[in-house]
């Protein structure tokens, strides 16, 4: 059986000499690199993942207002429908993430509201609507999958549908300008506790 050689993305082609490309066994092992503009050019450094393990055993609310407030801070600063694009589809990832927490906290609280659980009303107040929503789907969805141990293709649909929907509401006032100030005196106090 043939060995298998992981390579790097590079490749190097010049017409006067074969293709060569190098792996990554051949490279010495050094420390994220800073790049001129102040990028990481490696992705998951010891650092990154320290920081992320520090994220997360901060409070979910507090986790909510610092990714609006940044991501807000990231729209404003990059032009690129691309980014914006990539930004989008981050901001899903996190929110997912942030409402399964939601989903576990159910377990112990059964009638916890999600406004409350996330401090809408003082970081996206154009959501609230649809958290409300959200709330109540998730709650009546979680006693069902209680009591039947499978949730019915239209429960699943219409938490879906309000899944969607809030994950748009938030996205929206993240992308628009006019939605959320990022110098609001309160939403910064309130990200330091």
């Amino acid at each position: 059986m043939r060995k298998l050689k992981a390579f790097s993305a590079k490749m190097s082609f010049d017409n006067t000499s074969t293709p060569s490309r190098t792996s990554f066994a051949s490279q010495p092992r050094t420390a994220a690199r800073v790049v001129p503009n102040g990028n990481l050019d490696v992705f998951m450094t010891p650092n990154l993942i320290k920081m992320e393990i520090r994220e997360m055993k901060r409070p979910v609310a507090a986790r909510f207002m610092t990714l609006v407030k940044s991501a807000k801070m990231f729209a404003k600063s990059n032009i690129k429908p691309e980014d914006i694009m990539y930004l989008k589809k981050f901001i899903t990832l996190q929110l997912t993430q942030l409402l399964g927490s939601y989903v576990d906290m159910l377990g112990t609280n059964a009638s916890l509201q999600l406004p409350q659980y996330l401090r809408i009303n003082s970081v996206c107040p154009h959501a609230s609507k649809s958290a409300k929503v959200l709330s109540r789907v998730m709650i009546i969805a979680n006693r069902i999958r209680k009591s039947n141990g499978a949730l019915p293709p239209k429960n699943q649909r219409d938490l879906n549908r309000a899944m969607d929907d809030f994950i748009t509401d938030v996205i929206d006032s993240i992308t628009n300008k006019s939605m959320v100030n990022v110098n609001d005196p309160l939403l910064n106090e309130s990200l330091q506790d």
